[in-house]
């Protein structure tokens, strides 16, 4: 039988999210909504087995905010409006690009609002800036969002 803990590592090495602490009972939970019923018990000994078949994507949607809105975490936003930004195109400015990229959102509103952000720094008077931002999705079949051109 696979140790919790080695599975924390796994899940961890999988997907970058972090179950130390006290988010360990997140994980705990997720754990038990993701596996499969027989039943109505739970093969927690079939544990080994599972993680080779689609109990990561079951157990990643179980991990998952789903939550997306436009500009979400006000605080985040105004770092990467003030500082953030503005010090990634003074270095790149040879360059003249900036690539952002919203790993893990939801439904696309998360990598809209860097493109709209970017859009907003880079029309505020920069000569021109090639900006390009992409996403991918915190669970299969989450983020639409525009490839792009």
């Amino acid at each position: 039988m696979l140790p919790f803990d080695d599975l924390r590592l796994w899940v961890e090495a999988e997907t970058g999210m972090d179950f130390s602490g006290v988010r360990l009972a997140r994980l705990r939970d997720a754990v038990q909504r993701a596996l499969p019923r027989d039943g109505g018990l739970l093969r927690l000994e079939q544990l080994p087995a599972l993680l080779q078949g689609p109990f990561l994507e079951r157990l990643t949607a179980a991990l998952t905010v789903g939550e997306s809105f436009f500009f979400r975490n006000e605080f985040h936003f105004r770092a990467l409006r003030e500082h953030v930004v503005p010090g990634i195109l003074h270095e790149n400015v040879p360059k003249r690009e900036i690539r952002v990229w919203s790993a893990g959102c939801a439904a696309g509103e998360e990598p809209y609002s860097l493109a709209i952000l970017l859009d907003q720094i880079v029309s505020a008077g920069l000569p021109s800036v090639q900006e390009e931002a992409a996403a991918t999705p915190a669970a299969p079949g989450r983020c639409r969002f525009w490839e792009p051109t």
